[in-house]
């Protein structure tokens, strides 16, 4: 359990670039990651945590018009079905919308 009521269902993380996974989608990702280009999944997953509890259904990594996103999708309030994109680099909200 993460920290404000987030409980992971279905974890699935990928890169995809122009909307197609490639080989080595893990690999990248953590290169990504450790070349500082992106935030850790675990940051986000607190950041985002604070702004909208619920619990992760599924998260992706992906690169968007030149941005690599974190795009999480979750289970709000009523039950409704969420989409949140986060800007991998910073944690900076781009958009939540209902999916």
């Amino acid at each position: 359990m993460v920290k404000g009521g987030w409980m992971v269902l279905g974890l699935l993380l990928t890169l995809t670039v122009a909307g197609e996974a490639q080989a080595g989608d893990h690999e990248r990702a953590r290169d990504l990651l450790e070349q500082g280009r992106i935030l850790s999944l675990s940051e986000i997953m607190k950041q985002a945590a604070v702004r909208f509890p619920g619990k992760v259904l599924e998260v992706e990594l992906e690169e968007e018009d030149g941005l690599i996103v974190y795009k999480i999708e979750f289970l709000g309030e009523n039950d409704t079905v969420m989409e949140m994109v986060i800007d991998a680099r910073n944690g900076e909200m781009i958009s939540v919308e209902e999916d």
